[in-house]
């Protein structure tokens, strides 16, 4: 009969188990023991019917906790009573309820941060919140939001800080600054009309203030026609500009002066020493003179000096726009 008091006691051992009565499963497991010492399935069963009490006690001081909200006491009970019997249902399904409550809470908390500190304009904080809040509930949509909103919130902040550095650099007239910052604007949204608008006038004044520099400060240029025309051509453009700032005026006043002053000839006398012979590129040659008078519109000049058993000798003139007379002296000295 021992195939049937083992099949009967364990029946009643798992049984009792399952009620939670203690004292039952203890003397079943015990019977069956006395069959089977050394089974180690009985050995453990009788450790969980003598741990039992102890078990549900603890589970049920667990679910007083939680319902009196003292969510972390109620964890800590549960998992005492797990550490005593890892099976027991209600240990363990009472350890997730009590963990998803105290994570929902968690993230509530997280949430309730993150929109705070968006308000506040605080957008770190907000940040860290959401992230949190994400990593407790990865499934949850509610944090992707709040990131959202935070880098809409800085993409913001930083079209209005470069709006205003185009606006400071457009009224400096800082061109390559404000091309700058429409770059970027335009980077950060492709549909922001203004930066379109601005970028496309921002390019427009850097060419013509470019335009105006390159005459201001080689003036020398406009001895050529085509060079003369594209100079009178920029100045009239730059008359017709609307907002015209303080560099751009002055641009337009001096470049204006150099404009008129491109075509009236400017004396020039050249002195040699009657033996060397003088050329004046794209002007003539004046053979050897002692004295000689030139009258040539403003612009760069090479003079270039011979003689023979002499080391040639050249030199550049610039002759500028309103300038007094000047002189030149141009003789080969150095023997070869």
């Amino acid at each position: 009969s021992i195939g049937t008091v083992i099949a009967a006691n364990q029946q009643l051992g798992e049984a009792a188990l399952a009620a939670g009565d203690a004292q039952a499963a203890i003397q079943a497991f015990t019977q069956l023991l006395a069959i089977r010492p050394a089974n180690a399935t009985y050995q453990a069963s009788l450790a969980r019917a003598r741990n039992l009490s102890e078990v549900i006690d603890k589970v049920r001081a667990a679910e007083a906790a939680q319902a009196n909200n003292n969510l972390a006491g109620a964890r800590d009970l549960y998992q005492q009573a797990l550490a005593l019997d890892k099976q027991w249902p209600a240990a363990r399904q009472g350890l997730a309820r009590v963990t998803a409550q105290i994570t929902g809470e968690q993230f509530n908390a997280a949430m309730s941060l993150g929109f705070r500190s968006l308000d506040q304009g605080q957008l770190d904080a907000a940040r860290q919140a959401f992230v949190k809040a994400q990593g407790l509930l990865p499934d949850a949509v509610a944090p992707a939001d709040g990131l959202l909103q935070i880098s809409l919130r800085q993409q913001a902040q930083a079209i209005a800080e470069l709006q205003t550095g185009a606006e400071q650099a457009t009224k400096a007239e800082d061109w390559p600054l404000a091309i700058q910052h429409y770059d970027k604007l335009l980077a950060l949204d492709p549909t922001l009309v203004f930066a379109t608008t601005g970028l496309t006038q921002a390019r427009q004044r850097l060419a013509l203030d470019e335009t105006l520099n390159t005459y201001l400060q080689a003036p020398q240029l406009m001895r050529d026609d085509p060079a003369l025309e594209q100079a009178k051509a920029s100045v009239i453009a730059a008359s017709r500009t609307t907002s015209k700032g303080p560099r751009l005026q002055r641009q337009i006043s001096d470049l204006s002066q150099l404009v008129a002053l491109a075509r009236i000839p400017l004396q020039l006398v050249l002195t040699s020493d009657g033996m060397t012979d003088v050329t004046v590129y794209k002007v003539g040659n004046f053979g050897k003179l002692a004295r000689q008078e030139l009258s040539l519109v403003p612009g760069i000049y090479t003079i270039v000096g011979k003689r023979p058993g002499y080391r040639d000798i050249k030199q550049q003139l610039t002759l500028a726009g309103g300038a007094n007379p000047t002189a030149v002296h141009i003789s080969c000295v150095e023997k070869i």
